[in-house]
């Protein structure tokens, strides 16, 4: 890789920041690079994803219905391209929707509590496929 893997963190509300916070140090700490978006609506989250060329996109989800947002995520991403940016939630998700977040292309749910290497297992496993010789060009 010519870069380090690159996630883009961002979560559905400004508040509850604590562990939104643990989970940014920790993926820091264990050597990937972390765009902070903090509170982002799933379109402007699709759209600051494909604008850093991340890796990955990890989606903290307290407060609002982690099906609609991670469905509006999945759908603006495919309307940029970015369909194959992998998708992580954590926070508080109901054990009756992973499936369903599974389903809708989600790579990995991570309730409080979860491990940080885990969380970073999961992503480095399912990094953005990348073509050989690097990147592609940021405009």
């Amino acid at each position: 890789m010519d870069h380090p893997l690159r996630v883009l963190l961002v979560s559905d509300t400004p508040g509850h920041t604590a562990g939104y916070h643990v989970v940014a140090r920790g993926l820091r700490d264990a050597g990937l690079e972390v765009i902070a978006g903090g509170y982002m609506e799933p379109p402007a989250a699709a759209e600051a994803a494909v604008q850093e060329d991340v890796d990955c996109i990890g989606y903290r989800i307290m407060d609002r219905d982690p099906l609609a947002l991670v469905s509006s995520l999945m759908e603006h991403l495919g309307r940029l391209g970015a369909r194959d940016i992998p998708v992580v939630v954590g926070g508080i998700i109901p054990r009756p929707l992973h499936a369903a977040l599974y389903r809708l292309g989600v790579v990995g749910i991570f309730p409080p509590g979860s491990r940080l290497a885990d969380i970073v297992e999961c992503i480095r496993g399912h990094r953005r496929p990348r073509p050989v010789g690097g990147t592609s060009p940021v405009g």
